[in-house]
């Protein structure tokens, strides 16, 4: 893991061609040889720059790719993109992908034993079509084998994230955008209550749950902060809390860090809602305690070592995300030397990606968003916090490391005599 102003910074991201289809002979292989050398670089023993490598050969690839297509023939697969998803949610609802997870390849007979064939058949081809599924050939009947991009989908928690996003996001994505673009409030606008509706529901809530485990699965998982070295400078003892997870859901993220750091001293608790620790949808996590508890609420909490939050920030505007800080500064300001860690995206000011461009998005409809740096830094202004460090792994997210703004000594004096003294803005 690295820290943003690290040697290895995040890679440069470019937009693709729009009117790629006029791209000359010359220009095209032109990028072949850029993926050449791109491809060149996956030669490193480190972990973060072979990571980065891949990242920017993609890119390459995809400007490549683009500069292939033709813009009006992609204008149909773009908008019906949604049908992928679909096809995984249905598939899933006959068990198609549990079949697969056993068995080299799934016939149409035996995948539509308990649905009609004719029908079944185009959302395996829809699958197939996106590379999820391939067709098993040599065969007297229609079969599909299981690809790498669908392998993912044997996980129970990436098909319930997929079902959070149809269920949940899109239905009334775009009423959620234009209520922000017009600001033209309604009450399941207001961000606290779309969290409680979901909670209410047992079957939304532990949908919910299982597809938040969805985000730190395989080449997800957390590896920005360095839990055991960092962690192993606070003298931390044995009777101690050293983590509180805030909102930390089942605490799956918190038994991966105990897990991965066994000789981590202090206990590790995990909070959340009561309806969301009792949804339970794939058992306790081990080597964690939980505790119910609202972070609109006064922290009860108050002599841990660390206070993590993980994808809580991208869930709230500035307003309900600076309450949530209110009750944790305090126990900054008693305790100095208490982390306080908040993991999400930490946007590019320019180039975003598809991928952050996407998650960006869909928090129009749970109320919140994804923040560049220079929200991050006027976020946390607001609470009296700063960024200390940025720190970045193999996943999307960034962990930013915050500290309570010092005020040097002209602040002080200024304050002293009344005299009006600079906003803290981000850079």
């Amino acid at each position: 893991m690295k820290c943003e102003d690290d040697q290895h910074p995040r890679p440069p991201q470019r937009p693709l061609r729009l009117n790629a289809s006029q791209a000359p002979k010359e220009e095209i292989q032109s990028l072949v040889g850029r993926i050449n050398a791109a491809a060149k670089a996956l030669d490193t023993p480190e972990t973060d720059l072979a990571s980065n490598a891949r990242q920017n050969l993609l890119l390459e690839a995809k400007i490549l790719v683009a500069s292939l297509e033709d813009p009006d023939a992609e204008v149909w697969p773009r908008a019906f993109q949604v049908n992928v998803a679909l096809s995984v949610d249905i598939a899933g609802s006959l068990g198609v992908w549990d079949k697969l997870r056993d068995e080299e390849f799934i016939t149409l007979s035996d995948a539509a034993k308990w649905s009609d064939a004719t029908v079944l058949v185009r959302v395996l081809r829809q699958l197939t079509a996106a590379g999820l599924l391939s067709d098993f050939k040599n065969l007297n009947e229609p079969a599909y084998a299981l690809t790498s991009l669908g392998k993912p989908y044997l996980d129970w928690n990436h098909r319930s994230f997929n079902r959070f996003i149809l269920r949940e996001v899109l239905p009334t994505i775009r009423d959620s955008v234009e209520q922000k673009c017009f600001q033209t409030p309604s009450f399941d606008s207001v961000p606290h209550n779309k969290w409680l509706n979901l909670a209410k529901d047992p079957n939304r809530a532990a949908n919910m749950a299982r597809g938040m485990r969805s985000l730190s699965a395989g080449g997800l998982a957390v590896t920005a902060y360095p839990f055991g070295d960092e962690l192993a400078k606070l003298n931390i003892k044995d009777d101690d809390i050293a983590i509180v997870d805030v909102a930390g859901g089942q605490g799956h993220i918190m038994s991966d860090i105990r897990k991965r750091y066994p000789g981590m001293k202090g206990s590790i608790v995990v909070q959340d809602l009561q309806s969301v620790i009792e949804s339970d949808p794939g058992g306790k996590a081990e080597g964690v305690r939980f505790m119910a508890h609202d972070f609109f609420q006064p922290q009860p909490i108050t002599t841990a070592h660390v206070y993590y939050l993980r994808h809580i920030v991208h869930d709230w505007d500035d307003d309900s995300m600076t309450l949530i800080l209110k009750e944790l500064v305090p126990i900054l300001k008693a305790r100095p030397l208490t982390k306080l860690l908040l993991a999400d995206l930490v946007l590019p000011a320019t180039d975003v990606s598809m991928q952050e461009a996407v998650r960006d998005f869909t928090m129009f409809r749970i109320g919140g968003l994804e923040r560049t740096e220079d929200q991050w830094r006027k976020l946390l202004a607001r609470s009296e916090l700063e960024i200390k460090k940025i720190w970045r792994g193999t996943e999307p997210e960034a962990c930013v490391e915050c500290a309570l703004i010092v005020a040097d000594e002209h602040d002080q004096n200024d304050s002293a005599t009344g005299s009006p003294s600079s906003e803290v803005t981000g850079v």
